[in-house]
């Protein structure tokens, strides 16, 4: 299960446990009666944003500080799966490819599923 996937659970008080290891993530959450008391049914919601900062010091660096933000959030949402990948590639490498198979199904389970 990935740290994303694990943020996204229905809790009703929309909070996002201090240690969350996603240090950009924001999970909003949102209950909504349809009818009165409900008579219709309820609409749940669920979201994620993403957000990073950077500082610089002048307009000339702006489009490396853009690309260090940018960073940022790819490495927070899929840097957890870089090591998975390279044992991966390894046992490819190695045509170890039953291996690599089972490491390929681990990496679908980590990132697609709740397990």
């Amino acid at each position: 299960m990935s740290k994303l996937y694990k943020l996204l659970q229905a809790n009703q008080q929309a909070r996002v446990a201090e240690d969350s290891g996603l240090s950009y993530a924001n999970i909003n959450e949102d209950f909504m009666s349809l009818g009165p008391n409900g008579s219709y049914g309820v609409i749940y919601s669920i979201g994620c944003v993403l957000k990073s900062q950077v500082a610089f010091s002048s307009y000339i660096n702006i489009e490396s500080a853009i690309n260090d933000a940018k960073r940022m959030i790819n490495e927070q949402v899929f840097g957890e799966f870089r090591t998975p990948l390279y044992e991966l590639r390894e046992q490819i490498y190695l045509r170890n490819y039953d291996k690599a198979l089972d490491l390929l199904y681990e990496l679908e389970q980590q990132m697609f599923t709740s397990k």
